[in-house]
Order: structure tokens, then sequence, then C-alpha cells
């Protein structure tokens, strides 16, 4: 026979943990939709569509990298109790992704004009204009998105919560504010507005769970140096 067994008093604390990730990540999806509404509504299905294409451009390294790597890197932290050996593992990853993704980031921003201009139709050859500051979002927000495996890592779920909470409060206001002005001046807030929060951010992370904050950066220091040899050269 069956005997019914509901301990929902043991599954509490599972409950208290998965509701703020589900918060989080709910919220994390509301900036990524409005600002679709919103240009389309102020500059039309033409500009929207553009965007739009140039976004999907933009996440591609927090969907091919980030995002799986982010699963692994909470279980290694997770299982390693150990402080110096858990702040080598964030420093890896963090050093790794930078190296790969930053110099592609960087091309993406400032070397897609030419390949686009002769691959697709003259309707969206403003799109390297959008990726010269998405590309540059996609690799801020390539590093600032292991932020969140990090601190839940160490239990740090609401603040965890409230850092996602900040962050779409801050772009809508960024989108509301300046996309009246032009796409132009959206996409340059857009891009201030994600590397002054993503460098808090890091820091922020870096406190939380006992990191060294230059540590940390200096891990960050060969993929940025990368991109910008790109970039100048």
């Amino acid at each position: 026979a069956i005997v019914p067994n509901f301990r929902l008093g043991q599954a509490l604390p599972l409950y208290r943990l998965g509701i703020w990730s589900l918060l989080s990540n709910l919220m994390s999806l509301v900036p990524r939709q409005f600002d679709k509404v919103f240009i389309g509504w102020h500059l039309g299905a033409a500009t929207l569509g553009l965007y739009a294409f140039a976004y999907q451009i933009m996440l591609l390294p927090l969907v091919v990298v980030t995002w799986p790597v982010s699963g692994v890197l909470y279980a290694s932290l997770v299982r390693t109790t150990d402080s110096d050996a858990r702040a080598a593992v964030v420093r890896a990853v963090f050093q790794l992704t930078s190296v790969v993704l930053f110099p592609g980031m960087a091309f993406i921003s400032i070397g897609l004009d030419f390949p686009v201009r002769q691959v697709l139709p003259e309707n969206w050859h403003d799109v390297p204009s959008i990726l010269a500051y998405l590309g540059w979002v996609g690799a801020v927000h390539a590093i600032t998105s292991y932020t969140g495996a990090v601190l839940m890592s160490v239990g740090a779920f609401r603040t965890q919560f409230l850092i996602v909470l900040a962050n779409t409060l801050a772009a809508i206001a960024v989108l509301v504010t300046l996309l009246p002005s032009g796409m132009d001046a959206y996409l340059l807030g857009y891009l201030a507005q994600s590397a002054s929060f993503g460098l808090a951010v890091l820091v922020g992370m870096c406190i939380v769970a006992q990191l060294r904050i230059v540590a940390v950066f200096q891990s960050l220091a060969a993929g940025a140096f990368a991109a910008a040899a790109q970039a100048l050269g």
C-alpha cells in the first residue's frame, strides 16, 4: 500500500531558498522584455527588429558559456569548503571566460560592419551600430552573471534577489529616461549603467563571499587587455 508521507516541515527550508531563486529569475526577465515593448512603442517596428536581432547576438556568450558554466561553478563551490580553493575556482572561471569572450565581444562591437554589409540586405546594415554598444554590454554581463552562482553558494539568496531587483530598476530607468532622446543615447546610457553596476556587483560579491577584490579583478586582466588590443588595433 502507498502511505502518504508529507513532511512539509522538512521541505520548508528548500522552499525558502527556492523562492528567492525563482524571484531572481523572474525579475531578470523584466528588462529583457520591457525594453523591446518600449522601443517598439517609441521608435517603431523597424528599429525594434534591428535592436532585437542585435540583442540576440549580445546574448550569445551568456547562452553558450556563462549560463551553462554557472551551474558547474555553483556545484563546485558548494562542495568546496576550503576558502582558498573556492577563491581559486572563481578566479579560474573568471579568467577563462574573459580570455575567451572579451576578444570575441570586442570583434562583435567593432568588426561586424563589413561582413554584415556583404551578407545581409541593406535594411539590416544598422545592426553593427547597435552592436557597437551591446557587444560591450554582453561582455560585462558574461562576467557579472557569475555573481549569482557565487552568492548562492554562500547562501546569499536574498542578496542575489536584491541585486537583480536593483539592476532591473536601473535598466528600466535608463531606458525610460534616455530612449526619447534617441537610440544612441539609450545605448550609451545602457552601456554606462551595465559597466558601473557590474563593477559594483563584483565588488559586493567579493565582500559577501569573502574573496580578495584585487585578485578577482586581476583574473579579468588578460581578457580585458586582449579586447583592448583588438579594439585599438
